[in-house]
């Protein structure tokens, strides 16, 4: 499993949208949203996998493990947005 290092600094956010590829299992301290603008994403939050479906979004908790796996339907997207606690502090 992989451990990222928190957002800090000038950006305390990740946004990347992109093919919906495999990722490799990991955790981190940002809250991140996933959603499916086409096809479909299987994801393994914790011991559960969900495959959200096109305009479908997930939400996983901070240092929760997770990963994506390779979707099966071609052209299918992957929209992640990770949001750093700093940043929910500002607010």
């Amino acid at each position: 499993m992989i451990y990222q290092q928190m957002l800090t600094g000038n950006q305390p956010y990740y946004v990347a949208l992109g093919p919906a590829k495999a990722y490799t299992e990991n955790l981190h301290p940002e809250i991140e949203f996933c959603m499916c603008p086409k096809g479909s994403v299987e994801l393994q939050i914790g011991q559960e996998i969900y495959t959200i479906s096109q305009n479908q979004l997930a939400i996983i908790g901070s240092m929760i493990p997770h990963k994506t796996y390779a979707s099966k339907i071609p052209g299918s997207l992957h929209f992640t947005i990770e949001v750093s606690p700093a940043l929910l502090m500002e607010f």
